[in-house]
């Protein structure tokens, strides 16, 4: 999801289309939730368990229990709001989530009752979403319940590294921070990084091996003899590489340095579909996922829009114009799986847990779907909580930057410590 700048203005026509949704927790509803947890955890996402510091776990619980708290995971996968509820439990504390506004109408609108129910709330993505801001702004400002927010505001499916943070969710912290001052309370508001992180409970090896034996078949590549899977990877690494530059026309690159030819396909995406959105380059932002973001929410938001049109005139066009953007989801589908992709990810520390990123995300593309699969456990990390009114003093545009690469900068810390300890020459 995206964050905008808060103080925009929010166009009448999105708040009618998607309406706010705010949190209604219920104790019934959680307590049932929790009661079913390892079972979702087990089956929903291959998660046979979660693990925690007890330090660590202390020092949040009497951290919550006297203070406001933004809670801030990274989100490598569809898993962290169930790890997250995990934690809630541990600690004996309901949380509460802000979620994309999309979730909430998922299995005819069941789902966004369940959400409401255990504590989420909603955000429009690509829009200055004023209720939710506002919301958000209160909860931590009126220590209505700890939030989370996830600061990537995309999966990006890789165990040991992180999208750039959303400068956009430290802004509203530091806004309800303001909010406190006004009202006359000079109490800290903390961030609390959190590091999440899987490994496999069980050895990959094989089922490494015939997850590449079937991109190899897929790919048409002939069977080389057993040997070095990882060279094999590359192989694949390739192929699909040079059947991407052949679909985007774009000259075939050197096979020893996939990197400039990843960020050649990449780039050629976001150029496609900024064109055919009738976009300037200049308006996405600077970085990669910043652009990935801005054309996503752009393309949903023609796709989804649901104001009814004041002309049947008005509806076949808006018909038409949602028809000719459809095909730009397949393209930004790619784009968001290859957005954290890079050469020597595997290499660089050999671990079973990078082979397998690195296999669904070549699953995804040339099958279509994740194939493999193996049984997990989940690892949380919190690293010292950061009382916001460090950067009360300071310039705020400053404050955010600084808050933003501080938290991330901690988080990837955790993700990398825990990644080393587990490092182990793949199969």
């Amino acid at each position: 999801m995206s964050y905008p700048d808060p103080e925009a203005r929010k166009p009448k026509s999105a708040a009618r289309r998607m309406p706010f949704r705010a949190p209604r927790p219920s104790s019934f509803v959680i307590r049932q939730c929790t009661r079913l947890l390892p079972r979702i955890m087990r089956k929903g996402y291959g998660i046979e368990s979660v693990g925690y510091q007890d330090a660590e776990l202390r020092r949040l619980q009497e951290l919550i229990k006297e203070h406001r708290v933004l809670i801030t995971p990274n989100h490598p996968t569809h898993a962290e709001p169930v790890v997250l509820f995990h934690l809630s439990r541990q600690i004996e504390t309901d949380f509460y989530y802000l979620s994309n506004r999309e979730s909430f109408d998922r299995y005819w609108g069941l789902f966004g009752w369940l959400l409401t129910r255990t504590g989420a709330y909603s955000i429009l993505r690509g829009v200055p979403d004023r209720e939710s801001f506002k919301f958000t702004r209160k909860v931590l400002a009126e220590r209505i319940a700890p939030l989370v927010i996830f600061p990537e505001g995309e999966v990006y499916s890789q165990n040991d590294s992180l999208l750039p943070f959303q400068a956009g969710v430290f802004q509203l912290a530091l806004l309800a921070l303001d909010d406190m001052v006004k009202a006359g309370r000079d109490q800290p508001l903390y961030v609390q990084p959190t590091a999440i992180r899987y490994r496999f409970v069980e050895d990959m090896g094989q089922a490494i091996i015939e997850s590449i034996q079937r991109l190899e078949r897929q790919l048409g590549l002939p069977n080389p003899p057993p040997g070095d899977s990882y060279l094999r990877l590359r192989r694949i690494g390739d192929a699909v590489l040079t059947a991407a530059e052949k679909a985007y026309r774009l000259p075939r690159g050197d096979a020893e340095d996939l990197n400039p030819r990843i960020d050649a396909v990449r780039n050629r995406i976001v150029e496609r579909v900024a064109e055919s959105m009738d976009l300037e380059m200049e308006s996405l932002g600077k970085t990669l996922p910043d652009q990935m973001r801005a054309l996503i929410n752009r393309v949903n938001r023609v796709v989804t829009d649901e104001e009814a049109p004041s002309s049947e005139y008005q509806e076949r066009l808006l018909r038409e114009e949602s028809e000719r953007i459809r095909p730009l989801h397949q393209d930004l589908k790619r784009l968001s799986n290859w957005v954290a992709v890079r050469d020597g990810y595997v290499a660089e520390l050999a671990t079973q847990e990078r082979m397998v990123d690195t296999l669904w995300r070549l699953e995804s593309e040339v099958l279509g779907r994740r194939i493999l699969e193996g049984r997990r456990e989940c690892w949380v990390r919190l690293s010292e909580p950061i009382d916001l009114r460090e950067y009360a003093q300071t310039p705020r545009k400053s404050a955010i930057q600084s808050a933003t690469e501080r938290v991330e900068r901690d988080i990837q810390t955790l993700l990398t410590e825990m990644a080393v300890h587990d490092a182990d020459p793949p199969t």
